[in-house]
């Protein structure tokens, strides 16, 4: 299993294409629990792409000796919200985050004419001297906030998610790195496209306004537009990607494989940036983490039968009592409470 700095040679082969299927799902889930991770891998596919894909032997040691001392660097952290913070309001902290300057400092290859060292050293040169300060914007559980963006962006951030944009977004380029929930209503320019990196994906704008989850842990990356269209594809694929319009609702798997369905109800994917939640049929397994996040509560299922149990209701503007009491009635369940901690029993089976 990974740890939180992948170990060279693997990613070295990731990017190369050269990993096996075991490798390429570990990495493809360590991409998926952090956003910066997937920024990480992107920059360092464009460096391979921009030397031609020339052959190279990594010196594994000294790149992740320099990898390790830079990463350590790195200074943003979660927010979490502080006295007088309430729902709705937008915390950030911002700090250096020029990834192509750590990505060429920690870079040590050896390649025949030496083209890919020149090149990374050319990078490291022109990056060195004019770092990117990241902004960091993020909700705890329980509360959500809403942002406009310089160029007209209007963002709703869901529960519990991280969102990270350069502070000069909107002059050279507009790609936002995400880590949870967010719905997007998008100025379209041709000339500057609109990118939202999500664990291993990239959700391009072609004048839309769209919803994005992507929380850590989850099985891969969903999209659902509300307007316009979108293109979906793999954070270090090249190509166009999958077009979704409205209604279509896309999913990137881990894997990588994107999967389309049509003619889905927005409306239920956008409720919550009105304070709802809407289920309709969905296993209460699906539910769990949505409650937890939705009201800081630690959910248990004490019977495995209850995780495919299908709950249809609207949820939000209940408190925690209520929607708890609500639950077990809909789901004929038996709930214990003891603060945040909430354990789901079966009638008729005890504790």
């Amino acid at each position: 299993m990974l740890d939180d700095i992948v170990d060279g040679p693997r990613l070295t082969r990731y990017i190369a294409g050269e990993c096996s299927a075991e490798e390429a799902e570990e990495i493809r889930r360590w991409i998926a629990a952090d956003p910066s991770r997937g920024e990480l891998v992107e920059g360092l596919t464009q460096v391979w792409e921009a030397t031609g894909r020339v052959a190279a032997r990594w010196d594994v040691d000294a790149v992740w000796r320099d990898f390790v001392a830079a990463r350590a660097a790195r200074q943003v952290r979660p927010l979490r919200a502080g006295a007088g913070a309430g729902r709705g309001q937008a915390r950030w902290r911002s700090a250096s985050m020029s990834w192509l300057a750590r990505i060429a400092a920690a870079l040590v290859l050896v390649v025949s004419g030496g083209l890919l060292w020149r090149a990374v050293n050319q990078a490291r040169t022109r990056t060195a001297a004019a770092p990117q300060p990241m902004r960091l914007y993020a909700t705890v559980r329980g509360e959500r906030a809403d942002l406009h963006l310089a160029d007209g962006t209007r963002i709703a951030l869901n529960v519990d998610s991280r969102l990270q944009l350069p502070v000069d977004f909107g002059r050279r380029n507009r790609t936002l790195y995400l880590a949870g929930e967010a719905y997007f209503q998008v100025k379209h320019d041709s000339t500057r496209p609109f990118r939202v990196i999500a664990a291993n994906a990239v959700t391009e704008d072609l004048g839309t306004g769209f919803v994005v989850r992507a929380y850590p842990g989850s099985s891969g990356v969903r999209v659902v537009v509300a307007q316009g269209k979108v293109a979906l594809r793999q954070a270090h694929d090249s190509a166009a990607g999958t077009v979704l319009s409205v209604g279509d609702l896309g999913r990137l798997d881990t894997s990588g494989v994107v999967t389309v369905r049509s003619g889905v109800a927005v409306s239920r994917y956008t409720a919550w940036t009105e304070g709802r939640l809407e289920f309709v049929n969905t296993p209460l397994s699906e539910v769990v983490p949505q409650l937890e996040r939705w009201y800081d509560l630690d959910i248990t299922l004490a019977d495995r039968v209850l995780a495919a149990r299908p709950l249809t209701a609207t949820l939000g503007h209940q408190s925690t009592d209520e929607m708890l009491r609500l639950l077990a009635a809909s789901l004929d369940v038996r709930v214990q409470r003891h603060g945040r901690q909430v354990m789901l029993h079966a009638r008729g089976r005890k504790p």
